[in-house]
């Protein structure tokens, strides 16, 4: 694995958690994004790749946008976040992705690749709102719900 990938316990409120947790490295993002969902090291950029090229990308309509507003908090197990990154190179636009995650005890953590370790969020809707609100479409939320 390019990261470094840390299983790291740290107190939340007096109890002692053990998340995965992979620090940045190489603009590999969404892959320690989707790893830090799955708590291991379940995918690679290259398993990735291989995940893009059978996705069809040709849909003109997503009847899964919605505001921040109309989403169920309650029933969410995880989002995805994706944001704009300011680059060096003026023409190159990047993006980042992150995960925050439900424990089994309700607390929503943060779990950045760009934090030095997990960090726990105590108003959801807030840090989702104010995520939406600085960009406007920009911003990308991913929200990962058991059916």
């Amino acid at each position: 694995m390019d990261g470094i990938a840390v299983c790291k316990a740290f107190v939340l409120e007096e109890l002692v958690v053990r998340m995965y947790h992979e620090r940045q490295s190489q603009q590999m993002c969404l892959v320690h994004a989707l790893n830090a969902l799955f708590q291991k090291p379940q995918f690679t950029a290259k398993s990735l790749d291989e995940i893009c090229y059978t996705l069809n990308d040709s849909r003109w309509f997503n009847p899964h946008r919605m505001s921040v507003d109309r989403i169920c908090f309650d029933k969410l197990h995880a989002l995805i976040v994706n944001v704009p990154t300011k680059s060096f190179l003026p023409l190159w636009k990047g993006r980042h992705w992150y995960t925050i995650l439900r424990l089994d005890n309700g607390k929503l953590i943060n779990l950045d690749s760009k934090l030095s370790q997990p960090e726990e969020i105590h108003d959801i809707y807030e840090h989702c709102r104010r995520l939406l609100m600085k960009t406007g479409d920009a911003n990308q939320l991913f929200l990962v719900v058991e059916l």
